[in-house]
């Protein structure tokens, strides 16, 4: 599911887009070079998916892009604690 794609989104600048569950990510990497000006993260469960898109990534050189291999629940309670944030902000394409 991508947030922040509904209809028109390539009209608009999206600061930041998250695509959970996002398989091999292909609706998120098409959007992660259409719209470079904003930063697209890529949350998959499925450790050889999450590879994939990782390398993909690297492939096409994204800078914009982020993958993250775990669930999205898990990542959501670490985003939300304090010294995960301080951690995480330190570090792109992680």
């Amino acid at each position: 599911m991508m947030l922040g794609a509904g209809p028109g989104a390539a009209r608009r600048a999206s600061p930041r887009r998250i695509d959970v569950g996002s398989g091999a990510g292909f609706a998120g990497l098409v959007l992660a070079v259409a719209l470079p000006e904003g930063e697209a993260t890529f949350v998959e469960a499925t450790g050889k998916k999450a590879r994939f898109q990782e390398g993909a990534v690297v492939e096409i050189g994204l800078p914009n892009a982020r993958v993250t291999n775990g669930r999205a629940e898990m990542i959501r309670r670490r985003a939300t604690r304090p010294s995960a944030q301080k951690k995480e902000s330190g570090h792109s394409n992680g």
